[in-house]
């Protein structure tokens, strides 16, 4: 269900992007497994169509906190963005 403020060109912007990041995804999942199968490079980079990385050694688990997680996590804030759900930020302080 989408959020009731959202314009029906937001919403489709909002799902393009989805779509561009799951594509990233499907390469960097791609490219973690090939990693996962040499354990390791010795050097490399991941152009991901908007940005790219480069590296002299890969840890498998260091592309998956650096490359595969931010993807992940943008991915989330556009499908909450798109429903209408998620975290909200609130502080409130005490009047005297």
């Amino acid at each position: 269900m989408a959020s009731p403020c959202l314009t029906s060109t937001r919403k489709a912007q909002i799902e393009t992007r989805i779509a561009e990041y799951e594509a990233r995804k499907a390469l960097a999942d791609t490219y973690y497994a090939q990693i996962l199968a040499g354990e390791g490079i010795e050097s490399g980079k991941f152009d991901s169509g908007e940005a790219m990385s480069w590296w002299k050694y890969t840890d498998p688990s260091q592309f998956l906190i650096k490359v595969i997680s931010p993807i992940d996590q943008y991915l989330d804030y556009l499908r909450n963005q798109l429903n209408g759900t998620g975290i909200v930020r609130l502080n409130l302080s005490r009047g005297r």
